[in-house]
């Protein structure tokens, strides 16, 4: 009897532990050590000039050092002609929404450096990108120059991906935009990994 009176409050120690140390967000139990300072505020917004949520989740951060031991061609920092290094790390915004957005006309879009990948030029400093699914054309995201010069015409992409039931958001800088499947594939085991098991 005095062994089962041990256990019980281990196993309450345990899930308190759990509890502290982590946030349900649909299926995932979600390491607090991941997470944005916003994800974690409870601050209710009470400003009206701002959106209403609209199925939107927490914001998920992982260090470019993390992301380089797993894909070994991950630029975790580049060089900047002004600042020494720029680090390149990625926060992936978790939603329930969907964004959808429709190719305007097939024959002015334009190959990327993505396999797979085309742009729809929007002006000289935005486009959006689609990716050619079984010859139809699925948004993939939005990119923007990232430069300030022609000696500089870096660029970054806003890139959503499907994770189960739920879609992720992040922003890549095109000294990564090549990894963007190796990057995903990242964030989707990662998410997996964190299965709540209830």
């Amino acid at each position: 009897m005095k062994k089962l009176l041990l256990i019980i409050p281990l196993l309450f120690v345990v899930s308190a532990c759990h509890a502290d140390t982590t946030i349900k967000w649909e299926k995932y139990c979600l390491p607090k050590v991941y997470l944005t300072p916003a994800s974690l505020s409870k601050t209710v917004n009470f400003d009206k000039n701002f959106d209403s949520n609209q199925g939107y989740g927490p914001s998920i951060f992982f260090n470019g050092a993390e992301i380089k031991k797993q894909i070994e061609t991950f630029n975790a920092t580049s060089p900047s002609p002004t600042s020494g290094n720029i680090y390149h790390h990625i926060q992936v915004n978790l939603s329930k929404t969907k964004i959808t957005k429709h190719v305007l006309d097939t024959e002015q879009l334009k190959s990327s450096d993505m396999d797979n990948i085309k742009f729809e030029a929007q002006s000289p400093y935005n486009w959006t990108a689609y990716a050619n699914v079984a010859n139809d054309y699925l948004y993939w995201g939005d990119c923007m120059l990232d430069g300030n010069s022609e000696m500089d015409p870096s660029y970054r992409c806003s890139h959503q991906l499907q994770i189960g039931n739920v879609f992720g958001t992040y922003s890549v800088e095109d000294e990564n935009i090549l990894l963007y499947q190796k990057i995903d594939d990242f964030i989707v085991n990662k998410l997996q990994s964190w299965e709540c098991n209830e």
